[in-house]
C-alpha cells in the first residue's frame, strides 16, 4: 500500500471516530433544530412537553445522529477528491474525476440541508397551526 493511500486511511477512520464521539457527547444535549420544534408541536398539540423517553425526542436524536454522519461523509468526499486531485499529477481524466467527486459532495451536502430546513419548516408550521 502506498503511503499517501495510509495516510488517507489513518484520516478517514480518525474522522470518524471522532465523528461518532460528537453524536455520543451530544446525546445528553437539548437536541438539535428538529428536536426543540418537534417538542414546541407536541407542547402545542397536548399543552405539555413529554417525558425524557418520548418519541420525539428518540425521533430527534436519530435525526441529529444522521446529520452527523451526512456530515462526516461530506467531510470525507470532500478531502478525498482534494487528495485525488493533488496527486493526478497533470493527468486531465484524473483531475475531472475529482472535480466530479467534489461537486456531487457539495450537491449531496445541498440536498441534506434542504432536507432539513423542509423538515423544520413543516414542523414550526405544525406547532403554529395546533396553538
Amino acid at each position: 500500500m502506498k503511503r499517501h493511500q495510509r495516510i488517507l486511511i489513518l484520516f478517514l477512520g480518525a474522522s470518524i471516530l471522532f465523528s461518532t464521539a460528537s453524536v455520543v457527547l451530544a446525546e445528553g444535549n437539548e437536541g438539535g433544530i428538529l428536536t426543540k420544534s418537534i417538542k414546541q408541536t407536541e407542547k402545542a398539540a397536548y399543552g405539555k412537553a413529554s417525558d425524557e423517553k418520548a418519541l420525539s425526542k428518540i425521533i430527534g436524536k436519530i435525526i441529529n445522529a444522521f446529520l452527523s454522519l451526512m456530515g462526516t461523509i461530506f467531510l470525507v468526499l470532500t478531502i478525498s477528491g482534494g487528495f485525488k486531485w493533488m496527486t493526478a499529477s497533470g493527468n486531465e481524466e484524473e483531475v475531472t474525476k475529482a472535480k466530479q467527486l467534489i461537486t456531487q459532495a457539495v450537491i449531496g451536502l445541498a440536498i441534506v440541508i434542504a432536507a432539513l430546513l423542509i423538515t423544520n419548516f413543516v414542523l414550526a408550521s405544525l406547532a403554529k397551526a395546533t396553538i
